[in-house]
């Protein structure tokens, strides 16, 4: 649980977020999709 003082700060942390999601985002959706 994290509170954040300002809207600033939530969409600086959800960017940082993305940004880190999207690195790695083949890794991300292999691991979402079942295979069969």
């Amino acid at each position: 649980n994290v509170f954040y003082h300002t809207v600033a700060e939530i969409r600086n942390n959800v960017q940082q977020f993305m940004d880190e999601i999207m690195k790695s985002r083949w890794s991300i959706i292999d691991r979402l999709c079942v295979r069969f």
